[in-house]
């Protein structure tokens, strides 16, 4: 038997309450107690208010009753005995593990209760069953007992709880990593795909993982990447932070650009260190950079070809970058061209460099829309060349210039050519001016003996008509020589025109004209006696503002072709007119103009047929479309190759 003292309970009650100090605050931090002998039991039972009897025989109301307890530490005599306190417990440690203290003061009597003890999970933490044969001893090895057991248990409960966590943790990262957009996949040393994500899944074309994990990594690799991925994930391995651009060729063929930034992940002291990577699709990016890439090697190819170069001035730093091209123009060795505007405008030559200085300005302040400048650049070896330089300013949201960017080209052999052509033109316009001097003298010279000709033919044919017994063969022969006397004059009047007829030398004398009028004169004019019979349609008077002179040249043009090349067949003349121009056709049924000729034929010295068979200068037409330019009218010919042809010309009525 066991004795007991004042001084016991005091000591219990003491350790009890420093107990529940420590945070024993809760039924779920209990600690059942089994006393198997009787002065155990009534040892504890006698003078401890904080230690807990019960006689439940069910251990859901037991653990209720337990919970129900909060402010003591919660020591629960099941009884004496063996076989009931022990069937409790397991049933009770079932709901809940609470950690039980076997308290034995005679363990010797109890050897079959120990075993099942220790096999026991109830008993399978630290359990006190050695001799109690003094008070003092009792309660310290019950303190200790309850102390120790509350440890392991607060220990289970902290591991149970750090591996729930662990586990909800897993479970988020999971989710994650199984909804992150990029891939994330797991590589082991030899190379061999531990994880990867939906992801990756679908970038390695990927039906389910069992088609990818599990497998050698690098197959997935393009040929000529896979070198390059094998020594980086050989660095990763071995500690270090590595990233790589690779093309990867999925499952069903299909090629993709791949970034991926990898790591080592795992325990690098136990050698447990796997690929960690975060893989993107960059297929798009490449391609884009591919396509810059080509367009600027031929944007390189086109400026190389056409000697051009492009720049750049920020403005704010005034510094200007040069493509490599511009050091060509300015006729200087790679690396020597300045980037200071101010180097730029000593490299001009000094007759140009106040104007570029005022283009500049202007295009900053916003005077002109953009820079646009020809001015010559003086070389290192004294030569000058001319470069056209055109740009245009970038602003900030307050208007203020930030940067001007433009393109620069030598067109020095543009100049040239240039100066050659305005030294052409000059001598061109010499070589007119000396052309129409001599046909306009020329002209003259042959007018005058012409109509000295003309009158005495026209007297011989007055003189021959008027005198009885003159051969009638004669007379004809006198005529025969009157029309060659008038075509030699219309070819005269035709060289004379040239000079006169000029595009901006066109002179004209405007007037009131009856163009009804003119066309009757010259039909009577031009009515032959035999050949084409000419028909005039006109209702009425047709008055404009016009220059008479040049208005009967227009008709007397037109219907000297319709009677040339009209095969004898009938000819219309017609005049319309509306309150603002007047229409003038003259129709005939003769050869007619292929298409291709019929915008030729207006042309200077130009004809649709063979000189062979008809005379002529090729001028006429010519002429008619100077005068009827000239009064801002317009002429169109409609005509099909043995359909005859339409002249039709429409003239304002007023200038």
């Amino acid at each position: 038997m066991l004795g007991r003292g004042p001084g016991v309970s005091h000591f219990m009650k003491r350790q009890a309450i420093l107990l529940a100090r420590r945070g024993a605050s809760s039924a779920m931090e209990s600690v059942i107690c089994i006393a198997v002998d009787v002065p155990t039991a009534a040892l504890l039972r006698e003078g401890h208010p904080e230690v807990a009897f019960t006689d439940e025989s069910s251990p859901a109301r037991l653990l209720a009753r337990l919970r129900e307890r909060k402010e003591t530490v919660n020591v629960v005599v099941l009884g004496t005995g063996v076989e009931e306190p022990l069937r409790l417990s397991e049933e009770l440690h079932a709901l809940d593990p609470i950690p039980a203290v076997l308290i034995l003061s005679e363990p010797a009597r109890h050897l079959g209760l120990l075993r099942q003890w220790r096999l026991s999970p109830v008993g399978s933490g630290e359990v006190r069953c050695r001799s109690i044969t003094e008070e003092e001893a009792l309660t310290a090895e019950l303190a200790q007992a309850i102390a120790g057991a509350k440890l392991r248990r607060r220990n289970e409960l902290v591991q149970r709880k750090a591996e729930e966590a662990a586990t909800r943790s897993e479970t988020r990262l999971r989710t994650l990593i199984h909804n992150e957009p990029e891939c994330v996949k797991l590589v082991s040393p030899d190379g061999t795909l531990l994880e990867m994500n939906a992801a990756g899944l679908a970038i390695v074309e990927a039906d389910s993982a069992q088609a990818v994990v599990g497998k050698k990594v690098f197959p997935l690799i393009a040929p000529e990447h896979r070198e390059a991925f094998q020594n980086m994930h050989a660095r990763v391995i071995q500690g270090h932070h590595e990233s790589l651009e690779f093309e990867t060729v999925g499952l069903r063929g299909t090629r993709r650009w791949l970034e991926t930034c990898a790591v080592p992940f795992g325990d690098e002291a136990e050698g447990e260190v796997v690929h960690l990577a975060v893989t993107r699709d960059v297929t798009a990016r490449k391609q884009a950079e591919q396509e810059i890439l080509e367009r600027d090697q031929r944007l390189r190819l086109a400026l190389e070809a056409a000697h051009m170069g492009t720049w750049n001035w920020d403005i704010r730093s005034d510094k200007i970058t040069w493509s490599d091209e511009m050091e060509t123009l300015f006729g200087v060795q790679r690396g020597e061209l300045s980037d200071s505007c101010e180097d730029y405008l000593r490299m001009l030559s000094p007759e140009d460099r106040a104007e570029t200085e005022r283009a500049l300005t202007e295009a900053l302040d916003g005077t002109r829309p953009s820079y646009s400048l020809e001015h010559r650049v003086l070389w290192p070896d004294g030569s000058l060349h001319w470069i056209e330089c055109r740009g245009q300013v970038f602003r900030d949201e307050q208007g203020k210039p930030l940067r001007m960017a433009g393109i620069s080209a030598d067109i020095s052999e543009r100049k040239r050519m240039e100066e050659e052509r305005s030294h052409l033109v000059d001598e061109l316009r010499q070589a007119v001016k000396v052309r129409d001097e001599f046909l306009s003298i020329a002209s003259h010279e042959f007018r005058t003996p012409l109509t000295t000709l003309t009158l005495q033919v026209d007297g011989l044919i007055h003189l021959l008509s008027s005198t009885s017994g003159m051969s009638e063969r004669l007379l004809s022969r006198a005529r025969t020589i009157r029309r060659q006397a008038d075509r030699l004059e219309s070819l005269v009047s035709g060289l004379l025109d040239v000079s006169r007829v000029d595009p901006g030398q066109l002179q004209l004398q405007p007037e009131n004209v009856d163009l009804a009028r003119v066309a009757k004169d010259v039909v009577e004019r031009l009515t032959p006696e035999r050949g084409s019979p000419i028909s005039l349609q006109v209702n009425g008077p047709v008055v404009g503002y016009w220059d008479p002179l040049r208005l009967d040249q227009v008709l007397t043009n037109l219907l000297s072709n319709a009677l040339k090349y009209g095969q004898g067949k009938p000819i219309d003349v017609s005049v319309q007119a509306s309150a603002t121009e007047v229409i003038l056709a003259v129709r005939d049924q003769g050869f007619g103009i292929a298409p291709a000729d019929r915008a030729r034929i207006f042309e200077r010295f130009e004809r649709a047929v063979s000189e062979r068979h008809f005379g002529g200068l090729g001028l006429g037409l010519w002429i008619v479309q100077q005068i009827v330019d000239a009064v801002h009218g317009t002429i169109v010919c409609d005509s099909r190759p043995g359909a005859g042809s339409t002249f039709t010309v429409v003239l304002p009525r007023s200038a």
